[in-house]
């Protein structure tokens, strides 16, 4: 959308999807806010409050979307002003009178802590802490409000990253059975990559998809198991003619 602004495209996108058969909407930024609003380029804010109007326009408008779930990674997030008629679930980085400090060069961490959270099983239960056991808090076929909650809070209270603050958080509306957040599928997704080289037979190397973020780390991670391997096939074959030289 070259040459239109990024407010203009958001306000495009909410009328796009307030068109679409939608019961449940997943709002997240992460960035700068202050009494100005989000700041989604230079000199381009949209404020919360704007946010709370097109989402309460969209259910007087479509009755059936009725249940916002919020990540607000900001500086002094305010509750969204919604209609009682719309279910709130809403994660603040920090508490709506207390500035965000990034203090990583690796993102937010709470939207880090989040999607692993959405991904334990799916990536082997595998956390970015060494001997975390925080996939003990997603269990069942769900992930619910109290699943990501003492999930968030394990981090928490082990320190595993000082950027990692307590977050707040607002419900509005809700009963228990709106408190499920997401679907835990139930199965390990690894990317199989089949190595053949010369005359050595085939073997297969695994990555989960929260090993690399970038086709570089991927690539460096291949190269490591293929030299790994080679090196382990080099050093049998030294020995056995190693030991074929002394015979001799």
């Amino acid at each position: 959308m070259k040459g239109i602004k990024a407010d203009e495209q958001l306000d495009q996108a909410f009328d796009d999807l307030s068109k679409k058969d939608i019961q449940t909407l997943l709002f997240v930024y992460s960035g700068h806010n202050d009494e100005n609003g989000f700041q989604l380029g230079p000199n381009v804010n949209y404020h919360l409050d704007k946010v709370s109007l097109r989402l309460n326009k969209w259910n007087e408008e479509n009755p059936h979307f009725g249940k916002v779930i919020a990540f607000l990674d900001c500086c002094f997030a305010k509750k969204m002003n919604l209609n009682s008629s719309l279910k709130l679930i809403q994660f603040n980085a920090i508490s709506p009178t207390t500035p965000a400090d990034l203090k990583t060069t690796e993102g937010s961490s709470l939207l880090n802590y989040v999607i692993q959270a959405f991904t334990a099983r799916a990536n082997g239960k595998i956390c970015k802490m060494k001997n975390c056991k925080c996939h003990e808090h997603i269990r069942g076929n769900f992930i619910t409000l109290h699943n990501l909650w003492d999930y968030l809070n394990e981090h928490i209270q082990l320190q595993s990253e000082p950027s990692l603050e307590e977050p707040y958080m607002y419900a509005a509306n809700i009963k228990l059975r709106d408190t499920l957040l997401a679907y835990n599928c139930d199965f390990e997704v690894k990317f199989e990559f089949t190595i053949k080289w010369l005359e050595t037979e085939e073997w297969k190397i695994y990555v989960h998809p929260m090993e690399f973020n970038e086709f570089e780390i991927l690539k460096l991670i291949l190269a490591k198991d293929i030299l790994s391997e080679f090196f382990s096939c080099f050093t049998h074959v030294y020995i056995v003619l190693h030991r074929i030289q002394i015979l001799y």
